[in-house]
């Protein structure tokens, strides 16, 4: 569907933008418009081409209740007319954790599984058996959190979130129209010296009235924030405040 999708674009009609700082898009070039560009009857002539346009009223709905966050580090987006891309690889105590912990397991199956090769009795591998397929399990989600990375893609109708280049189960999209408001909320993703370790995921708060979890494993929470921030004015929900949302 996603692909399909992007197929209906030709490569000269792609315009990557800068991140948004704007409240709106020049109707012929899509250039960001600022709002200290904006005379007090909404008239605004684009810096970028020159197209003298006013804007509606209701463009006030794009108004943010938040400082704007900026593009973060080491994070790849792409910002055209119909449609956003965010690329970027989880970091975090989960992934550490996870990769540590892998490597702890099959070391210590490694030394049970020679001693019973040594010794002849092979008897003892049926035992291990599920202990083996846990180590092969932690091994496939060590290497992918290894090699991956996280593709988020937002059309008007729905977001597409992928882990590419290994990933063995694929997310069903999720359809726009039941999003109501994105927020960030901090998690707890293990402990150190019995104290906490916090991450970062983001959430859709959905009509019917239930959360969704998005994505997670964020160390930072303007990561996250900037995703919340880009595809909200893109989708143009209203920015409000979510009770146990990051500041």
């Amino acid at each position: 569907m996603k692909e399909e999708y992007k197929k209906k674009f030709k490569q000269d009609e792609r315009v990557e933008l800068p991140s948004g700082l704007s409240r709106t898009d020049c109707p012929n070039c899509h250039n960001p418009i600022k709002q200290s560009e904006i005379d007090s009857n909404g008239h605004v002539t684009c810096s970028n081409c020159g197209t003298a346009f006013q804007i509606d009223k209701d463009i006030e709905i794009f108004e943010r209740t938040k400082p704007y966050v900026q593009l973060p580090r080491k994070m790849d987006y792409l910002k055209l007319h119909s449609m956003l891309e965010f690329i970027y690889k989880p970091k975090g105590f989960a992934v550490n954790f996870i990769l540590f912990f892998t490597i702890f397991w099959n070391l210590f199956m490694f030394v049970f599984v020679s001693a019973a090769i040594v010794s002849g009795d092979y008897s003892q591998l049926l035992f291990m058996s599920l202990h083996l397929m846990v180590g092969a399990g932690l091994g496939m989600k060590a290497i992918g959190d290894l090699v991956n990375k996280t593709y988020v893609t937002i059309d008007s109708d729905y977001i597409f979130i992928e882990r590419k280049p290994l990933q063995i189960f694929k997310k069903q999209p999720i359809e726009t129209k039941d999003i109501k408001q994105l927020f960030v909320k901090k998690y707890s993703s293990g402990k150190v010296n019995d104290k906490p370790v916090y991450s970062y995921g983001l959430y859709a708060k959905l009509h019917k009235g239930r959360e969704k979890l998005l994505l997670k494993g964020f160390a930072r929470p303007e990561h996250a924030q900037f995703i919340e921030q880009e595809i909200e004015e893109f989708l143009g929900i209203l920015d409000r405040r979510v009770s146990g949302e990051v500041k």
